[in-house]
């Protein structure tokens, strides 16, 4: 993730144009299996080489099964040819399996498996469970630091590579969802969610970028505690939390 932060800082003065697409031509993949990375440096190689733009049309994790279209391409001037598309294709790489240091998303996945794991019946441990939710939220603050735009240039040119990212918002549903689910009749849990939220809110607070979908999970949160929480006990224990730990860089209601 630390390199994903780099890079994108260090392109963040590139042109970020990409031109009106039109209809490119189709590459289907030849292969079945997870997509886990591409060879970003090449491909630019040879988009410059061929005069063309790329446009990769699936996310890296994704499990491609053979014949279905994986990357347009755009501006060629005929059909790409046989040996250029080969080259191309030789650049995006499949392994099979979850390697955290291809995708750093498969580690987000992991600790949400270990957190509801955690919290089934037969292992009973929300302990492990909040642990997980409190390096996720520190996960979600490095990825705040990039956006959900994937492109890059040659040099100082023109975009020639664009490919999908895992948008935040996905992630952190992914992430945070199945835990809000297996742990929702747990009160320790859904306020460790909570919180969890309040701190990437505190993060985001400058740029708002993300200020939506963080204020509709938080919504969420505090409607599930309100209905599965009423005893007048629960009442006195959960409610200062909510109302005294709110964040005051970003707004967020209070229904409790």
């Amino acid at each position: 993730m630390q390199v994903f932060v780099d890079e994108n800082r260090k392109e963040a003065g590139q042109q970020k144009e990409w031109p009106d697409e039109g209809e490119g031509q189709i590459i289907l993949s030849v292969q079945s299996g997870y997509l886990q990375r591409f060879n970003k440096k090449e491909l630019i190689k040879l988009a410059q080489k061929e005069n063309i733009r790329i446009r990769i049309l699936v996310e890296v994790g994704d499990f491609i099964p053979t014949g279905i279209p994986i990357v347009e391409i755009f501006d060629v001037r005929n059909k790409l040819s046989e040996e250029a598309e080969e080259e191309l294709l030789s650049y995006l790489h499949y392994y099979h399996g979850e390697n955290i240091d291809e995708n750093y998303t498969y580690g987000f996945t992991q600790l949400m498996e270990i957190a509801i794991k955690a919290l089934s019946p037969g292992i009973n441990d929300p302990g492990t469970a909040r642990i997980c939710i409190h390096y996720l939220t520190d996960l979600f603050r490095l990825r705040m630091q990039w956006d959900d735009l994937g492109q890059a240039c040659h040099e100082k040119g023109p975009v020639v590579l664009k490919w999908k990212v895992t948008s935040f918002e996905s992630l952190l549903y992914k992430s945070f969802e199945p835990i809000k689910i297996y742990g929702s009749g747990d009160i320790m849990i859904l306020l460790s969610l909570s919180q969890a939220i309040k701190t990437l809110a505190y993060y985001d607070a400058e740029r708002q970028a993300h200020r939506k979908v963080l204020q509709a999970f938080y919504d969420q949160l505090l409607d599930l505690i309100s209905k599965s929480h009423s005893y007048k006990v629960d009442k006195m224990f959960v409610k200062p939390r909510l109302e005294n730990s709110i964040d005051t860089y970003l707004t967020l209601k209070e229904q409790y």
